[in-house]
């Protein structure tokens, strides 16, 4: 029986264009609910813990593999990854447009790749749509030879992260049977449209919970800023745009006497697009933690739960090679790093609302386990994250 290890890497990029049959909307709604269904599954057996993901870079990779699959394979696919109803090259015309959209760009940097097994060959029509719609062109390796297959596979994903996710592939998972390897991989570096003034970083408490306070450096920024009192959610947001994009930073705190649990328990039931209108330019205070998180995790039983079950037991990978054998996915394997300082958000694996008037400067502090998503300019995450500790 022939393995296929399935690989994504983490650190941000979103949204798309147009095809008669899958529209904007619809598409950027699907990568929306993978997004939030993906988090809420991870977070379950993740809550103690920092946690940052790319859920574009793991979508990004199950639609590469995706292009490969008939059958009941195909379907269970098509509903966990929002792309029921619509045919295959409408979704690939989906992301082509999106990874095309940030091709140029200084801020997100998106690279795919393939590795197929040595004396195998993709079919023809597969390969062509990768090399199409993903950018990626396969290129053959030895599995055989694990440790020299790991260290070419690990140097390009350094090389297209710019050093920020290092050794994701361990030789141990690399075997003779491996015939394919899909990698993801997404850089994004960020500068804040408004830095935080590095003189107003200071020590601060940081309550970890009810009993637990430590200090971190907290950054500091007064002006105008995007807000919302979500009071259904009982959640208070915040919204911090990064320069020369239409990416930008959610950060989310609990109302008082919300827990973090339950905080994460309302986001789970709705997607981030729902809020955009919820946000108003305001005049306030901002404090935000500077942190940086790496976090890696293999995603078997996470996406098995959210019906994704026949791609790892004789999935139907009919379209992928000239000559199909039975064939599973071995592994999926996602890793992320983000780090953010006064002058922006540095991230590898994002106006014009009317102002209202008050008082007195509204304060945003996020002085306690606070959730974190960059989002396009619809809200789709491209990021999403959680600080619980330092």
């Amino acid at each position: 029986k022939m393995s296929l290890s399935l690989c994504t890497l983490a650190i941000i990029v979103f949204l798309a264009s147009a095809k008669a049959d899958f529209s904007d909307s619809e598409f950027s709604k699907s990568l929306g609910g993978f997004s939030q269904n993906i988090f809420v599954e991870v977070l379950k057996t993740n809550i103690q813990k920092n946690v940052i993901l790319s859920p574009f870079s793991i979508q990004t990779c199950l639609a590469m593999a995706r292009m490969g699959t008939e059958g009941e394979t195909a379907h269970e696919m098509d509903m966990a990854l929002g792309f029921s109803g619509h045919k295959s090259a409408s979704v690939a015309e989906k992301f082509k447009s999106l990874l095309d959209k940030y091709e140029n760009s200084n801020v997100l940097k998106t690279a795919n790749k393939v590795y197929v097994m040595e004396g195998h060959q993709l079919a023809e029509n597969y390969k062509a749509m990768l090399s199409s719609h993903f950018n990626s062109l396969p290129e053959e390796i030895n599995f055989a030879e694990a440790e020299n297959a790991a260290r070419s596979i690990n140097s390009w994903v350094e090389d297209k992260t710019k050093s920020a996710i290092q050794n994701l592939i361990s030789p141990n998972s690399l075997v003779s049977d491996t015939r394919l390897l899909l990698l993801s991989a997404i850089s994004f570096k960020g500068e804040w449209e408004i830095p935080f003034p590095a003189a107003d970083t200071k020590e601060a408490d940081f309550h970890v919970n009810e009993s637990t306070m430590i200090k971190v450096p907290m950054m500091e920024y007064q002006g105008n800023f995007q807000y919302a009192r979500l009071r259904d959610l009982k959640i208070f947001a915040a919204r911090l745009p990064y320069k020369n994009s239409d990416l930008s930073m959610l950060v989310m705190v609990p109302f008082k006497g919300t827990t973090f649990a339950e905080m994460n328990n309302n986001l789970g039931q709705i997607q981030l697009a729902s809020l955009k209108e919820s946000f108003n330019k305001i005049n306030g205070f901002v404090y935000l933690p500077k942190f940086k998180a790496e976090f890696q995790i293999e995603l078997t039983d996470t996406l098995k739960q959210m019906g994704m079950e026949k791609m790892f037991s004789g999935g139907d990978f009919g379209k992928m090679f000239k000559s199909p054998e039975p064939t599973s996915v071995s592994q999926i394997v996602h890793k992320a790093f983000i780090e953010v300082t006064e002058y922006g958000t540095k991230a590898a694996a994002a106006s014009g609302l009317v102002a209202t008037r008050r008082v007195t400067p509204t304060v945003f502090k996020a002085d306690q386990p606070f959730f974190y998503a960059i989002v396009d300019d619809d809200f789709v995450p491209i990021f999403q994250g959680t600080v619980v500790g330092f």
